[in-house]
């Protein structure tokens, strides 16, 4: 069974404009945003999806709502916890955790991955990776298991740090390799992802991806 996934970061927020952090706090499309998501849903309406799922913070669901496609708003999609630094200035956040690991470079709890200490109260790159990774599977077996052969196509809206864990995830079942570096990529508001997906029928597990977009503002481009 192929599930072909596409996803989408959320349009640019006012915040995304001031460099504050975004994180579980919430922040309205600008008019650029909203602009670049009219254009995101104008390309990917012509695709029949079989399940669209929005993160349920409001600059997603406003993201699609504007893309003009119906979905469903889950949690799990929703961006990284930053805890007492939602919705402060980034640098305010950087510098506190560059102190923190100074403090406690000594620490055990570095993760062979994401290899860093996180300031309490933020969720760590381990947790989002694996909350990431559950809504993955549980969206790949539930298609595979509907056998719904004619609509394959499952379509994300999310956040950048959530674009970000998808792709690692699924780059492990890939030929393409990025040696750690996707965690560290630029991903656009209003970019397109897309990966194509083989699972076992019966099990409805992944046995291997096809990464055919990453990033993408080409759909963007090719209307200006």
């Amino acid at each position: 069974m192929k599930v072909v996934l596409h996803i989408v970061r959320h349009g640019e927020t006012e915040n995304n404009v001031r460099k504050i952090i975004n994180g579980q706090h919430d922040s309205p499309l600008v008019e650029t945003g909203i602009h670049d998501s009219k254009l995101s849903g104008e390309f990917l309406r012509r695709i029949e999806f079989s399940r669209v799922y929005v993160s349920d913070l409001g600059r997603c669901v406003s993201t699609l709502q504007h893309m003009g496609i119906p979905g469903r708003a889950i949690s799990g999609l929703r961006d990284r916890n930053f805890g007492e630094y939602n919705g402060k200035p980034y640098q305010l956040y950087h510098d506190a955790k560059r102190i923190y690991q100074r403090m406690n470079k000594d620490s055990e709890g570095t993760h062979p991955v994401f290899g860093e200490l996180e300031l309490p109260g933020v969720e760590h790159y381990q947790e989002l990776y694996n909350r990431i990774r559950k809504v993955i599977d549980k969206t790949v077996a539930e298609v595979t298991k509907s056998r719904d052969r004619k609509a394959a196509h499952v379509l994300y809206v999310t956040h950048c740090s959530p674009v970000r864990m998808c792709a690692m995830y699924l780059e492990q079942f890939s030929s393409l390799k990025y040696n750690g570096n996707l965690r560290y990529c630029t991903v656009p508001n209003n970019s397109i992802s897309e990966f194509h997906i083989t699972a076992d029928d019966k099990s409805g597990r992944i046995s291997s991806v096809d990464i055919v977009k990453l990033f993408s503002v080409k759909h963007l481009r090719d209307r200006v």
